[in-house]
């Protein structure tokens, strides 16, 4: 699987997630280093310091990669920090608390912000089967009287996927129209997804102009 970006994107929001995901680190390595006392607590956080340490690599290169699986890694990581936040509070552990609570907004932030249709789309298993697909039939315009038959699926926060077998530009825009020719706008494109050879190419799309 590989995933192609678009060089503003990749400049301002995937270097964002990275800066905010060595945050994420920082705090946590932080909130396991608050409250030492003694050389065998510090021996086991060494120890602790260091899954972390191999946790995070995996973070980073799925990110790189843009792998489904850094989404379901900072889901989870969020959902920890939440519940350690609320298990640290009700111990009155009020240092480490605010820590570990101040962790679970950045990785929250970073799942809000890379859980998007030019990042991963979903797709449901269902909509592999043509009996329960909720795409819509689209064309694009790629040249003069030239058209590109399309799937549009995963429609969220003002943008889409759209799949095609055509390999379109990134950073260009492209008119899409529904199948009786009828205008639905302009979009942006923002990303390539390549998945297997012979499988359709999923692009992530912007809304420029709709009609």
């Amino acid at each position: 699987m590989i995933l192609h970006l678009s060089k503003q994107i990749e400049a301002t929001r995937v270097k964002r997630i990275q800066r905010q995901l060595a945050l994420a680190l920082t705090l946590t390595f932080l909130s396991e280093l608050v409250g030492l006392k003694s050389i065998s607590d510090l021996f086991m956080t060494v120890i602790v310091l260091a899954l972390w340490s191999g946790f995070y690599a995996l973070m980073f290169q799925a990110l790189k990669r843009m792998l489904y699986s850094f989404l379901t890694m900072v889901s989870i990581i969020s959902i920890f920090n939440a519940v350690m936040a609320l298990s640290l509070i009700i111990d009155s552990n009020w240092p480490k608390a605010v820590i570990v609570f101040i962790n679970f907004i950045v990785t929250s932030t970073i799942a809000f912000t890379i859980n998007r249709p030019i990042f991963f789309p979903k797709i449901n298993w269902t909509e592999y089967d043509f009996r329960h697909r909720k795409d819509k039939r689209v064309r694009i315009a790629i040249g003069e009287g030239l058209y590109e038959n399309a799937r549009l699926y995963d429609q969220r926060r003002g943008e889409a996927a759209l799949m095609c077998f055509a390999e379109l530009a990134l950073d260009t825009e492209y008119k899409l129209e529904d199948n009786d020719g009828e205008a639905i706008g302009t979009v942006k494109i923002i990303s390539q997804r390549k998945t297997l050879l012979g499988r359709p190419i999923t692009h992530g799309i912007r809304l420029v102009e709709r009609k």
